[in-house]
């Protein structure tokens, strides 16, 4: 103090600044010596540069006690920046290691991830990326083991072992490389296996006829599998043999209709035969034939319902063609020739006239409606008539 009071005033300004100096780059040291202590450990690979940074700054302390402090700043300086250099040389290799270790893990070299791990536990042996590289690394010969297993399970296509095996490995290490590869491939493999049964059992029941079930395991491999082409083909010859085997039952059911004189059944079945496909021409020349057998039936039961009306001679023309027509029909089952048999009786009958003879009192009006209006008459008429109405 007693020099500082001897100096001009500006060198004392200049003594206190490098002091103030000084001190504060010994602060700076010191901070990162304790920065350094804190995250990392100083082994073989930083103990030279790490005694070098002390030895400048004991260097320094010689030069502060001696009220050098230019030379201490200087020295302190160095010592500080040796700090900061070790202490990012450090931070460095931790990361190095620490991604060596990784990438081995990841490769299964265990020789070298142990390596790798032991270098960051020698600079950062608290750092929690350590600890779980190395805990990995202790699970690495059964996971090398599950893997080897589960891939010869997924080569014999024992999918359900594979997927148990992988599991296993992703309790064990859910960060193993290839897992989620792996568990994708074997969940495809297994999907197709599905898609395989799936589509076996649809064949079959196709080719058993059972159309509903087969079309129920196309749709499914679908589900499982959008735009499979065999599946699609699939439905395709579902709904082709579906149609087929509709269309000979109702042949079937159409025929025995016929067979039973049921004209206007085979009509509609033959109809709903052409609904599947107008082009088929059983079906064609079966409705046109059950259709004229039906309306032919009709006629005739029509002629049966009313035979009065055979007195017309428009209309007794109009039954004789419809007979004549009808006794062309071919087949010719029970009902229709027993309406072809009545019929033919009925205009037979209608055929020939009969003597009607007349009795009046001169008072009535007598009107027949096959020959008109009579009049009034005492005498007694006698006509030839094949049938008449009096009024």
């Amino acid at each position: 103090a007693a020099a500082d009071d001897a100096l001009p005033p500006f060198q004392q300004l200049q003594r206190e600044q490098a002091r103030e100096q000084a001190q504060e780059q010994l602060a700076r040291f010191v901070e990162l010596q304790i920065q350094l202590e804190d995250q990392m450990q100083v082994g073989d690979w930083g103990a030279d540069a790490y005694e070098r940074a002390t030895s400048l700054a004991a260097a320094g302390d010689e030069e502060f006690v001696r009220e050098r402090f230019a030379e201490a700043v200087a020295s302190y300086r160095q010592a500080a920046d040796a700090l900061e250099q070790l202490i990012d040389r450090g931070r460095q290799t931790l990361e190095d290691a620490l991604t060596r270790g990784a990438a081995a893990l990841a490769e299964r070299r265990r020789d070298d991830a142990r390596a790798a791990f032991d270098l960051a536990a020698t600079i950062a042996p608290e750092d929690p990326r350590v600890a779980a590289g190395q805990a990995r690394l202790e699970l690495l010969p059964e996971i090398i083991e599950l893997m080897r297993r589960a891939r010869n399970q997924e080569l014999a296509e024992d999918w359900s072992a594979a997927y148990d095996t992988y599991e296993r490995v992703r309790q064990l290490d859910p960060a193993s490389v290839g897992l989620d590869e792996a568990l994708a491939r074997v969940e495809a493999g297994r999907r197709q296996t599905r898609i395989q049964t799936l589509l076996s059992r649809a064949f079959a029941e196709l080719d058993d006829g059972r159309f509903d079930a087969a079309r129920a395991a196309f749709r499914q491999v679908l589900d499982l599998e959008p735009g499979n082409a065999v599946a699609e083909g699939g439905l395709e010859q579902v709904a082709k043999q579906a149609d087929v085997a509709r269309i000979n039952a109702l042949r079937d059911r159409a025929e025995a209709a016929a067979a039973a004189g049921r004209w206007g059944d085979a009509a509609d079945l033959y109809g709903q035969v052409l609904g599947l496909d107008p082009t088929i021409q059983f079906a064609q020349a079966g409705r046109a034939e059950a259709e004229a057998q039906a309306r032919t039936q009709a006629a005739l039961a029509r002629i049966l319902e009313r035979p009065d009306r055979l007195s017309s001679d428009k209309l007794y023309r109009e039954a004789r063609e419809i007979l004549d027509r009808a006794e062309q029909l071919r087949p010719r089952g029970e009902a229709l020739a027993r309406q072809i048999a009545d019929v033919r009786e009925t205009l037979e009958v209608y055929a020939n006239p009969v003597p009607v003879v007349l009795r009046s009192d001169n008072r009535t009006e007598i009107t027949l409606s096959t020959v008109g209006a009579l009049g009034s008459f005492e005498l007694v008429l006698q006509i030839l008539s094949h049938s008449f109405l009096l009024c």
